[in-house]
């Protein structure tokens, strides 16, 4: 393998394939560096991640190469890379450099810190397969970090499988460098009892396409996804989402928000699957999203797809713009119009926001993301 790969000797997913109908990638390839390096990293200066609370691990990874010195607490093992999960992306995996791990958490692991970054010095193709097995009853919060960059593109594929009776509070922060670009995958298998709170909050990047499946596969589970994006310029956030509800008297939940200027695109795709034995299933999810100016563009698409007959399941979408009777009102109680915008959009976040267990990082992620907003809309 060279150490240099054109974008064009790559196939990309195109609109032709459903599932990349919003985020063609061949597409984007006409944006992408002249060569993507696959050299191996070169560490200069360790990340510096928003989060940096005390946990029982904080596991380092630079263009996809874990970094031993950067990290503490047991390392990953090293494990035989899977087929690619994605037939799209099978070339891009292919053509990437490639690493593959495995963590197995106990209740001894009650804080991890995953930190995905990516080298500020060269524009890299990587890929990262990680695998994590969570034990029976153990009670885990997951700290998922993207950072760095410069004009590369990553791919990472994260599957993560519940105990019976374990609780997984896990929290994934996508901040990397503006002309990043980012392709993540995840899949999710909660055995009896287990319950998942997500949530995913997004605000740096040119690109960045998440695909979760996220499989109620025990009685009672429970699945609770939350995600957020504050994007601005010519962003781009692609989530696909699939809960499929495979055994009974299991809850899922979806909860999708974005803030969207300027030129920027959010895309959300949320599928709730009913197997025909999984009765007294009790799921739902709502999308709203905020435009802030007339370019901007919203695809959100929720859907059911029920084989069962003793259900609850309910949707609903809306897109609307900040509204012009709050805005009067605040800057009647002496706001100015960025402070009044910069309130109104920070308590259409919050309800993602305050799922983020940890005070200091919901804070960290409050300011940053609104600072990113306030910057770039106008007043």
């Amino acid at each position: 393998m060279s150490e240099l790969i054109a974008p064009s000797d790559i196939r990309w997913p195109t609109r032709k394939q459903e599932a990349w109908k919003y985020t063609d990638l061949a597409a984007w390839s006409k944006l992408m560096p002249e060569a993507f390096s696959l050299a191996q990293p070169q560490p200069k200066a360790r990340p510096t991640a928003l989060w940096q609370g005390d946990c029982s691990r904080r596991l380092t990874w630079l263009d996809g190469q874990f970094q031993a010195d950067w990290s503490h607490g047991v390392a990953p093992t090293d494990t035989q890379a899977e087929p690619a999960s994605s037939e799209a992306l099978s070339d891009l995996i292919t053509h990437s450099r490639r690493q593959a791990h495995s963590l197995s958490l106990s209740g001894d692991d009650t804080c991890v810190h995953l930190v995905l970054a990516q080298d500020a010095e060269q524009d890299a193709l990587s890929h990262l397969d990680l695998n994590i097995d969570v034990a029976d009853n153990a009670e885990i919060t997951l700290i998922e970090e993207h950072l760095g960059g410069r004009a590369g593109l990553a791919s990472t594929q994260i599957n993560l499988t519940l105990g019976n009776n374990a609780q997984v509070r896990h929290v994934r922060l996508q901040h990397t460098s503006a002309q990043q670009m980012l392709i993540g995958g995840q899949h999710v298998r909660l055995s009896n009892y287990a319950r998942l709170f997500q949530t995913h909050v997004e605000w740096g990047g040119r690109l960045s396409r998440l695909h979760s499946t996220l499989a109620l596969q025990g009685e009672g589970a429970e699945c609770h996804y939350y995600a957020l994006s504050g994007l601005t310029e010519r962003q781009h956030v692609d989530h696909q989402v699939e809960v499929r509800h495979e055994a009974a008297h299991a809850i899922s939940r979806l909860r999708a928000r974005g803030i969207v200027g300027d030129s920027a695109r959010q895309v959300f795709n949320g599928k709730v699957y009913v197997a025909r034995d999984a009765q007294k299933t009790d799921s739902d999810q709502l999308l709203r999203n905020l435009l802030l100016s007339d370019k901007a563009e919203v695809d959100a698409k929720p859907e059911l797809e029920i084989y069962a007959d003793d259900v609850r399941c309910a949707h609903g979408s809306t897109v609307g713009r900040l509204d012009d009777a709050a805005l009067f009102y605040l800057r009647s109680r002496g706001l100015d119009s960025t402070q009044a915008r910069r309130l109104l959009m920070l308590s259409f976040a919050e309800r993602v926001l305050r799922e983020i267990g940890d005070e200091d990082l919901r804070d960290q992620t409050r300011t940053a993301i609104a600072d990113h907003l306030s910057l770039q809309t106008p007043a």
